[in-house]
């Protein structure tokens, strides 16, 4: 089976979606907003650790928005 990492936009989409910006996005996963800007910008690349980080936060922020909607 082949991941896929997904693309600075995909993340960013995936934030406003739970009504955050980038910036606030990186701020709940405890990383530096630098990591996600530099990446977007294509200066460099996140670690697996700090994607991760903002992959398990936007899930966890998705699930919380799911269960208030019910």
């Amino acid at each position: 089976m082949e991941t896929r990492i997904p693309t600075p936009q995909e993340i960013e989409d995936r934030a406003y979606d739970v009504r955050l910006s980038l910036t606030g996005l990186c701020r709940a996963a405890e990383i530096s907003p630098h990591v996600m800007i530099g990446w977007k910008a294509g200066r460099s690349s996140p670690t697996l650790a700090n994607l991760q980080r903002v992959l398990d936060t936007l899930d966890r922020l998705e699930r919380d928005r799911k269960r208030k909607r019910v």
